[in-house]
């Protein structure tokens, strides 16, 4: 099944360092298929799913690639999350495909005036490039780049974003704004915060887990 409709997870080495999952609706099904004469060569490690979170229930086969595996199987906790501002969809809001593939939403009405410096108008979704994520600390890192025209004076916008445990909101991060060869990064007015709770006062955004 998709992992979307997933209730357990499977996740294996099958090549040295290159892991492998497999989303199952029922613990039944994912069972069969964990004690398989085929898995059984591998080491696996079982998970349950539930809103998008992952808790270890089974193991089997050699111990040494178990860390790995779980620490692969913590990539899955981004997957098909979207994060918004203000409890609105659209509003800059963030899609996340899987842990390397992410988006920026400008869909809501509330961004239907905002214009590139150019005066052409915002894409409805615009994918971040150079992503990265990392499960120990829950932090992703990727890049907005609107060449050949810039958004708000700059060309790039690269963020740094760090969830919660839950992975139900942004704790902490930054978007640094800047156009290579013109502007540096870290200039006043353009650098956005990322918080807990949205401050404009102090220059905060948040980010809370829509689904």
């Amino acid at each position: 099944c998709q992992l979307a409709a997933a209730s357990v997870v499977t996740v294996s080495e099958e090549l040295t360092g290159r892991c492998f999952f497999y989303p199952f609706e029922g613990r039944e099904e994912a069972d069969r298929h964990f004690d398989s004469m085929r898995m059984r060569i591998f080491s696996r490690v079982m998970f349950m799913y539930r809103d998008g979170l992952l808790e270890e229930i089974r193991c089997r086969g050699s111990a040494r690639p178990y860390n790995t595996i779980r620490r692969a199987a913590r990539r899955l906790e981004l997957w098909g999350k979207v994060f918004v501002q203000r409890g609105t969809l659209g509003l800059a809001s963030l899609h996340f495909m899987s842990d390397a593939s992410a988006a920026i939403s400008f869909e809501s009405d509330l961004c239907s005036e905002w214009r590139l410096d150019d005066g052409s108008r915002l894409p409805a979704r615009k994918p971040f490039q150079a992503t990265s994520y990392d499960p120990d600390v829950r932090t992703f890192r990727g890049t907005m780049n609107w060449h050949p025209t810039t958004f708000c004076g700059s060309q790039l916008w690269e963020y740094e974003l760090t969830f919660d445990e839950a992975m139900s909101r942004v704790v902490d991060g930054q978007m640094q704004a800047h156009t290579p060869g013109l502007t540096d990064k870290g200039l006043d007015g353009q650098v956005v915060v990322f918080g807990e709770k949205f401050n404009p006062d102090a220059g905060v955004m948040s980010y809370e887990r829509l689904h």
